[in-house]
């Protein structure tokens, strides 16, 4: 099986830390990604999954207006190195439970990887 660099998903989308829930579901689907991630001034500091922050808006009483993407964020980021296997990519997602993670080279940000595309990635190495 290939390398994560040939599955990710690039170039990868960010919106501001001080965004509300509300702009942040509209550049999701606007975008039509499952995660983007929170950057503040040049740099990003955490990822947002749009399936758990609809979760926090209809189940954790934080109003999509109000509430700000800060707030829900993953950090740190996970990250893994463009190189990495299929394999050691399932391996770290499944062991940290999570369903996206930043692809990395030479400590850059360069890509986003999903559990979809694992599945790609695995099906069609």
């Amino acid at each position: 099986m290939g390398e994560i660099g040939k599955f990710m998903q690039s170039p990868v989308f960010s919106i501001g830390s001080e965004c509300t829930l509300s702009e942040a579901i509209l550049f999701f689907h606007t975008q039509k990604v499952g995660a983007l991630f929170v950057e503040e001034g040049s740099r990003y500091v955490g990822i947002a999954v749009k399936s758990y922050v609809i979760q926090k808006i209809n189940h954790g009483g934080l109003s999509p207006e109000t509430s700000l993407i800060n707030e829900v964020m993953q950090q740190p980021i996970p990250c893994l190195d463009h190189r990495s296997s299929v394999q050691e990519a399932n391996h770290f997602m499944a062991t940290n439970g999570i369903h996206f993670t930043a692809v990395t080279e030479n400590r850059l940000v360069i890509g986003l990887l999903s559990q979809k595309d694992l599945i790609t990635g695995i099906k069609n190495p």
